[in-house]
């Protein structure tokens, strides 16, 4: 059997063969593992006194310092890099044990994992990108927010510390983002997808905030994302103003932001993602595109459609004065809807386009069940009326 030579601080020169040479591996790691079980022990009793102090777990500069202590005395590079190596993953197993020790386990555990996510770009600083801006600056402050809009939006945003810098261009800006988030129009949305696609990287996430989600989801199968992955985003929030300025009016602490998972992410980024958006004090639900579209055409698309189409009615039956509107005479219900009256065609046109076969497809039903109901109410039987109520009320406890 070959021996090798070996030398240690212990012994200079010693002569040994595989089973020598794991026999002592076996002696070290267990010398090893008793050191380290004494010193996580140690740092559990350091992550309490933190507590008391109501410092943070992390201490990235003390963490530093203890890998240059180690490595100082160590004269071979690759040795001294494997060996800082292993001490960072010792400070993330320390800082996990002092976190799960902790009465506020979750959520500190939570805060030391936050910020997957250290730069984060956003493309189109409108209601929604001003509102994310504004929770991120909130819940995790140590974020850089940079962003892509018109010049004066941009130099808008900078003034009033909302972002750290922006540009007029998206790829100057994507180099260094660990998050993209587009938050444009659906079709803008799609175009700057292409448009940055050329400059992401792997290790790079780029999630949507587009109420449809089929077409982007086939865009991202079809093109080349250079490694990077892409999650397809929800916020179910919104209004019927526009621009970041009126993004302080929003209060969205627990909405619902739904991620939808495409063929180029991660069940890992998945998780990140989730968390971070957890951290921002949302609700998170992950949903497959197809669910997704199915279900927003007739929860969200088509409410729209019909306050839409009630809204032109009764302006057309007082144009035509077959009738004096009277918005005292107006239910809670239909000042529910009022809003959505006022939002913004350009916008709703591109929705539409992006989900019309489910659309038409709820369009369709719902018209032949007015149909229905129109005939019920005609014959003075009531029965399909009555029917709709008890149908109605199983949706409606999903609610309670």
């Amino acid at each position: 059997m070959e021996e090798f030579t070996y030398k240690s601080h212990a012994n200079p020169e010693t002569k040994l063969g595989l089973p020598e040479i794991r026999n002592y591996i076996d002696q070290i790691d267990k010398t090893l593992a008793y050191l380290l079980a004494e010193r996580f022990e140690l740092s559990n009793l350091a992550g309490r006194v933190k507590n008391e102090m109501n410092q943070p777990i992390k201490d990235l500069e003390r963490e530093n310092e203890v890998i240059n202590n180690v490595t100082a005395q160590i004269e071979k590079f690759e040795v001294k890099e494997a060996i800082a190596k292993v001490y960072q993953a010792v400070h993330e197993q320390s800082r996990y044990l002092q976190t799960i020790n902790d009465k506020k386990s979750e959520t500190k555990l939570l805060d030391e994992n936050s910020n997957y996510f250290p730069r984060v770009l956003i493309i189109g600083l409108g209601l929604i990108g001003g509102s994310i801006a504004n929770q991120i600056k909130k819940y995790i402050p140590t974020t850089e927010i940079v962003a892509c809009d018109k010049a004066n939006i941009i130099n808008s945003a900078i003034k009033n510390d909302l972002i750290f810098e922006g540009s007029t261009e998206p790829e100057s800006l994507v180099k260094n983002s660990t998050l993209i988030i587009l938050s444009s129009s659906p079709e803008n949305n799609i175009e700057l997808l292409q448009q940055i696609a050329p400059y992401l990287k792997r290790g790079q996430l780029v999630v949507d905030v587009s109420s449809t989600k089929s077409s982007i989801c086939q865009l991202v199968d079809a093109i080349d994302l250079q490694g990077a992955e892409f999650i397809g985003g929800h916020p179910f929030w919104g209004s019927e103003k526009s621009g970041w300025q009126n993004s302080y009016e929003l209060d969205i602490n627990g909405k619902i932001f739904c991620l939808v998972a495409s063929n180029k992410s991660s069940e890992l980024n998945l998780r990140r993602l989730t968390k971070w958006l957890i951290q921002l004090n949302l609700n998170v639900h992950v949903t497959d595109s197809k669910s997704h579209d199915l279900m927003v055409a007739y929860s969200s698309h088509l409410i729209q459609l019909l306050s839409l189409v009630l809204g032109a009615r009764l302006a057309k039956l007082e144009n035509e004065k077959a009738l004096e509107f009277d918005p005292k005479l107006c239910g809670p219900s239909f000042k529910s809807i009022v809003r959505l009256m006022k939002s913004p065609a350009n916008m709703w046109q591109e929705i539409i386009q992006q989900n019309s076969k489910n659309i038409i497809l709820a369009l369709d039903n719902i018209t032949n069940d007015l149909q229905i109901l129109k005939k019920d109410i005609e014959s003075g039987s009531n029965e399909v009326l009555f029917d709709n109520f008890k149908l109605a009320k199983q949706i409606a406890n999903y609610f309670e």
